[in-house]
């Protein structure tokens, strides 16, 4: 499929090479099959939090925040930098990493209720610190129910990877 793309022209080489996908493809699964029985164990290690946070990016980026994007309801700053890819590639992962590691760390640790609306509150303001500066574009009127839905969605998807690794 590599090639292909790569004769098509939809897809170039920076400095990776089709040669090192099938090199490192077999160790790779090879340590996530033992990765994976391993935290079947119920061993919670750092390998159990890494699995819930690499899972967490398909469910809320692949599927809500793409929805968000193509139906023109939010969209990053393209400004930040020289080349307008990077700079919405920087604003989507820094947005990401925010809100993914704000929904596990109050799913994981149980925080208090007061302590878990402190955070909300300041995870709003800064969503809305970034969408008044124009690093993130919310379509006019929609900001509450965009990131609400975000943060809603993210949390919501800690909980069930969760549930889903807990059944044996």
């Amino acid at each position: 499929i590599e090639e292909l793309f790569l004769a098509l022209g939809i897809y170039s080489h920076h400095w990776y090479r089709t040669w090192m996908t099938m090199v490192l493809l077999p160790p790779a699964f090879w340590i996530g099959k033992k990765m994976y029985v391993y935290i079947r164990k119920g061993k919670k290690t750092w390998a159990y939090y890494l699995y819930i946070y690499l899972g967490l990016f398909p469910l809320s980026n692949i599927t809500l925040l793409w929805a968000l994007m193509l139906t023109g309801h939010l969209d990053y700053c393209i400004t930040l930098s020289q080349d307008p890819i990077i700079s919405r590639f920087f604003v989507g992962m820094l947005s990401y990493n925010v809100l993914v590691f704000f929904s596990m760390f109050i799913y994981y640790f149980k925080v208090k209720k007061v302590w878990k609306l402190a955070g909300l509150a300041g995870l709003y303001l800064l969503y809305y610190t970034g969408y008044k500066h124009h690093i993130l574009w919310i379509k006019e009127g929609w900001f509450l129910l965009v990131i609400s839905l975000q943060v809603a969605w993210v949390y919501g998807s800690v909980v069930i990877i969760d549930r889903l690794y807990q059944k044996k």
